[in-house]
């Protein structure tokens, strides 16, 4: 049994499900609200990571109670239906749709597995593109898709390749170097500035600025990510001390980092963390809390969705927030910063 299977099966699923039926979503920032987007149809599973085709049909992974690969399943509003039919593997932690083309990972004793699910836009099937390090997948521009894993029992590694005409990897993905702490999510913002958030037994933010990322990507072996302790952005174990660590980030229009926190048997967190127009922390605010453990997050359309057991959330500004907002960047504006003012949100998920 390779080792990596069970850091992937025992650390990273096993944060994201408890008994989805008995969870208990708080608003903890009256600023937000919360509606159930969908619920999956088998309340023993969680969903784990999700992304939308070009149609606005939600595609979503799920995981079992044994943490076995649930599927892919397909929601367009009105109708749940089967993408991919689960098997006995361990579910993996990403689905992110690049193109015409969902990809998603799963592993068994032997491998760990990226499947390419297209084309979209006409009879789409799964197909295994890749059995390298894979405990989540993310999106950059149109032919890019980073990695986070780790070989073993090992320090979480950022893997990186390109993507062919065919939605195929050009190559094995490369290592552009080793993070901190155990395999967890990534963001960009719009500067092209990495975010890391290790998933477990490390409770900090960690920020690879544009430059790091570009020039590991041109040359990882002479000029890999720099050592991570030189990049920590936020240690954020005194304001969550209760946390295991990191499961979805995503920017909001704002340019503000959302963060999901989960553990193992204490409550989640969804947490906006501010950044200033320097890119430096600004400070933070808790957003929500459940009972549940939360899983991949994504900003889309002006609201915020979360995986939240066996739901998909959608949290939304509360009527005259967004006003306020606007006020507020206006008067901040005089003082020559900015926080919460609305700007664009970075596509890392075409």
């Amino acid at each position: 049994m390779k080792l990596r299977s069970m850091s992937l099966a025992i650390v990273g699923i096993a944060s994201v499900l408890t008994s989805p039926s008995h969870a208990a979503v708080s608003i903890l920032d009256p600023g937000y609200s919360f509606t159930t987007y969908h619920t999956h149809s088998v309340a023993t599973s969680a969903v784990i990571s999700f992304d939308w085709d070009a149609s606005d049909a939600v595609h979503y992974q799920t995981a079992t109670s044994a943490f076995a690969f649930g599927g892919l399943f397909r929601w367009n509003g009105v109708t749940q239906t089967t993408a991919v039919v689960g098997n006995s593997d361990f579910s993996g932690a990403g689905v992110v749709r690049i193109g015409d083309n969902l990809y998603f990972n799963t592993e068994d004793f032997t491998s760990q597995k990226v499947s390419k699910y297209g084309p979209l836009s006409g009879s789409p099937i799964a197909t295994i593109i890749s059995t390298g390090p894979s405990f989540d997948l993310f999106g950059r521009n149109p032919g890019e898709i980073f990695i986070t894993g780790s070989i073993g029992f090992g320090t979480n590694q950022i893997f990186y390749t390109t993507l062919d005409g065919a939605g195929n990897f050009t190559g094995a993905p490369v290592s552009l170097g080793l993070t901190i702490g155990s395999s967890g999510p990534i963001a960009f913002d719009l500067a092209g500035n990495m975010y890391y958030a290790p998933g477990f037994g490390n409770r900090s933010i960690y920020k690879y600025l544009a430059a790091d990322v570009a020039a590991a990507i041109t040359d990882p072996i002479t000029n890999p990510l720099p050592a991570a302790a030189s990049r920590l952005w936020r240690d954020y174990s005194a304001d969550f001390a209760t946390v295991s660590g990191g499961t979805g980030m995503a920017f909001d229009e704002a340019g503000e980092l959302l963060l999901t926190l989960t553990d193992f048997s204490n409550p989640s967190y969804l947490v906006r963390f501010d950044v200033d127009a320097l890119g430096d922390y600004e400070g933070f605010e808790a957003i929500l809390s459940s009972t549940d453990q939360l899983g991949d997050v994504r900003f889309r359309d002006g609201s915020i969705y979360l995986a939240n057991g066996n739901t998909i959330l959608q949290v939304v500004p509360e009527p005259g927030t967004i006003g306020l907002v606007l006020m507020g960047c206006a008067a901040l504006a005089l003082l020559r910063r900015r926080r919460g003012c609305p700007r664009p949100a970075p596509e890392i998920r075409p």
